[in-house]
């Protein structure tokens, strides 16, 4: 994403976003979505983890 070559990167920039808008007094909830999804793991587990695409 955006020629971010890592995920945790990106990641990074969205919550520097967020503490910018918190420093604001800007609602995050309105304008960021926080979205996870379930994986299937090895052996049925299953691991929670984040999706940024909104």
């Amino acid at each position: 994403m955006l020629e971010y070559s890592k995920w945790g990167n990106f990641i990074k920039v969205i919550d520097k976003a967020k503490e910018s808008c918190k420093n604001s007094n800007i609602s995050v909830f309105e304008h960021f979505a926080d979205v996870s999804k379930t994986i299937k793991m090895p052996k049925g587990a299953e691991n929670q983890i984040d999706d940024l695409r909104k």
